[in-house]
């Protein structure tokens, strides 16, 4: 019989698990996206029980210098930040400081008096702005609460809206700060920024909608005032270093430089070196983003969502209540989440009805980056699933052909 490198991978991996064995053939299947130039390179990792079934890496971390990916590259991971300042506010709301029903104007007093840009009925549309409408500043029926920004239903938003993205602009905040709209090149302070965006239109009246934006970052700022630590050192203290995650950072250690992966962009059909390639290695940032700051690796956020996964605890040591993780990890917005009818947690997308777009078991949760990484939790399967590459945009199906095959190989073990 003939030793093919798929059989050979097989193999070292283990006869005596067939659904490694059946993981092997995820090669074949997302490395063309690296050989046509579809991405500039990528890193998969899944775990099953804690452990690894599949580990691979292909393409480049820096094209141009010719340094490979490996499976210690490190990436910006952006809004993988999210859930743990998520789970840094949830350990606050266990120890009693903190209440979901807490009114934001509590922490950041301005967003009593926060506003709400709503259209004008009747209004002509105006010229030379397209999509944007004539509004008019609305007083909050209701207060913003914690739980608002933990499901990011706080009207709260990157600034991109057409109705308010003039005004975002000019207060140095969405669109003004490149393609990833996060904080860390300000150089406020993350509750400096949260007081300045308190003056800034809202998009819609807090619990009406699901809004994806800056929520989670102004959480941080909250998580900040109630434990009297920085948002880093809380992060750092709480979970990081009790997971012995060494590789994530809101600023990179130099020693760890020749690992970070450059940053791509889409043009013309072709990759070509990002100029927006963030401040992570630029010294300790003065805003640390709580919603898109992190830099990690695939093995380093798998620690973080094994502890998801089991619970809330890993190796012995508990970090949040399983009541806790199930408000992560199951849909708490109702039907106002829109995408794939799905639904959203504290913090986590919550999978719906298996879909082609959204090839994924029902009750499976995660998040992306808008740099290119993608994580699920497959709690029924007992499964963690990383997939990261450093690209924007995200215009290709490597996520959806990467879980395609991931069922496949369950659905072949049935």
């Amino acid at each position: 019989m003939r030793i093919t490198p798929l059989l050979f991978a097989a193999l070292m991996l283990g006869c005596s698990d067939p659904f490694r064995q059946r993981l092997v053939r995820i090669d074949a299947a997302i490395d063309p996206f690296v050989t046509e130039g579809k991405v500039p390179g990528l890193v998969a990792l899944v775990l099953r029980d804690g452990k690894p079934v599949y580990e691979h890496a292909a393409g480049w971390a820096d094209r141009e210098a010719k340094k490979p990916m490996r499976m210690d590259t490190i990436f910006r991971v952006a809004s993988h930040t999210k859930a743990l300042t998520s789970v840094a506010a949830l350990m606050l709301i266990e120890e009693g400081k903190l209440k979901p029903e807490d009114h934001l104007g509590k922490y950041i007093r301005p967003f009593y008096y926060a506003r709400v840009a709503e259209p004008i009925p009747g209004a002509p549309p105006i010229p030379d702005k397209p999509g944007k409408q004539a509004t008019r500043p609305v007083p909050l029926y209701r207060p913003i609460t914690i739980h608002h920004l933990l499901t990011h239903t706080s009207g709260i938003t990157y600034g991109v809206h057409p109705n308010i993205s003039d005004a975002y602009k000019a207060a140095g905040f969405g669109p003004a700060l490149g393609h990833a709209w996060h904080l860390a090149a300000r150089t406020d302070t993350i509750c400096e920024a949260a007081t300045k965006m308190a003056h800034l239109p809202l998009m819609a009246q807090p619990g009406t909608r699901w809004m994806y934006g800056y929520s989670t970052d102004i959480l941080g700022c909250v998580v900040e005032k109630v434990s009297g630590m920085k948002l880093d050192e809380f992060i750092q203290q709480r979970i990081l270093d009790k997971l012995e995650m060494r590789d994530t950072h809101f600023f990179l250690p130099e020693a760890d430089r020749d690992r970070f992966a450059v940053q791509y962009e889409k043009s013309k059909n072709e990759l070509k070196r990002s100029a927006f390639q963030g401040k992570h290695a630029e010294g300790s940032p003065r805003n640390l983003s709580g919603g898109a700051g992190l830099v990690s690796t695939v093995h380093d956020y798998a620690r973080f969502l094994e502890m998801i996964r089991r619970g809330g605890e890993y190796n012995g040591v508990r970090y949040l209540k399983p009541e806790s993780v199930a408000l992560m990890t199951t849909n708490q917005v109702g039907e106002r989440y829109e995408i794939g009818g799905a639904g959203f947690g504290y913090g986590f997308e919550i999978a719906g009805p298996v879909t082609k777009d959204y090839p994924q078991p029902e009750g499976a949760y995660g998040w992306y980056g808008i740099l290119g990484t993608f994580y699920r939790v497959y709690p029924k399967e007992r499964l963690v699933i990383l997939l990261y590459t450093q690209l924007f945009p995200r215009d290709s199906d490597l996520r959806a052909r990467f879980l395609s095959e991931i069922e496949q190989a369950l659905k072949s073990g049935e």
